[in-house]
């Protein structure tokens, strides 16, 4: 078994019209023993950009607070957010600095840019880069990932058409992946619109949705029993999401009530 296997995990990231998705697992593991069901894989870079990571979890902890470190450095002397071309090439210089004594990772960084148009790009652990236009995928899970996009990913994909397409993947991908799953977080990223809350129908799922600037940000918490009722395969996201709050101080209450 490969070392950027041993703790396992996916993510995915997905473009659409004006917008951009991106999803992971929450399985923290030790090949197939599960030890945690709430490991965060992704870092919200700025407003309008996430970086996913899929490998060792130590690399990928050591990374995100790295990458904290110089992205509110640039913000410092700047005086303006990173954009996500620019995140990119940070990230691939930082994994090639160290190509003889690697970081385990494989990264996969997806946001807009200033014309709000999506970015999307991954990385193998040498900070090799390819650029997609569609979905890059990776983590133990990858194969199942690009099986499941190639129909259900389309050109200009609206943004609730987004929201349902990388949903949908990531949870048939973790239900035939051992080495991922046990809830998934899919962050929905899109130009600013009005914000709307969905009637909850049961202790499923958790959409939380923030409006910051001009760009509105979408997060839904898809708890393992979501991912593994097989008899929810064929329902809309849109259907099963419980509730939908539009401040934080509001997500947290919610959040303690359900034990997360």
């Amino acid at each position: 078994m490969s070392i950027l296997e041993y703790n396992g995990g996916v993510v995915l990231a997905m473009a659409g019209k004006k917008c951009v998705a991106i999803a992971s697992d929450k399985r923290f593991g030790s090949n197939y023993l599960t030890i945690s069901m709430n490991f965060p894989k992704l870092y919200q870079a700025t407003d309008k950009t996430f970086i996913g990571f899929s490998g060792l979890a130590t690399d990928v902890q050591t990374l995100i607070e790295k990458f904290r470190f110089h992205i509110n450095m640039y913000r410092m002397n700047e005086e303006r957010d990173i954009e996500p071309n620019t995140l990119a090439h940070l990230v691939s210089s930082t994994l090639y600095e160290r190509r003889f004594a690697p970081y385990f990772v494989e990264p996969i960084v997806a946001g807009l840019d200033k014309n709000n148009d999506p970015f999307i790009c991954g990385m193998d652990l040498i900070g090799c880069t390819t650029m997609n236009y569609d979905f890059s995928a990776t983590g133990t899970g990858e194969d199942q990932l690009y099986g499941i996009c190639e129909p259900l990913w389309q050109p200009n994909l609206e943004p609730e058409e987004l929201f349902e397409a990388i949903s949908q993947a990531i949870m048939s991908a973790t239900n035939r992946d051992c080495m991922s799953g046990w809830g998934a977080v899919v962050n929905n990223t899109r130009e600013s619109d009005h914000a709307y809350a969905e009637d909850p129908h049961g202790l499923i799922g958790l959409l939380l949705v923030r409006q910051i600037n001009a760009v509105r940000i979408e997060t839904l918490h898809l708890y393992a029993k979501l991912l593994t009722d097989q008899s929810l395969a064929d329902v809309s996201i849109r259907n099963i999401m419980t509730v939908a709050v539009r401040h934080r101080e509001v997500f947290y209450d919610v959040v303690s009530s359900c034990g997360m």
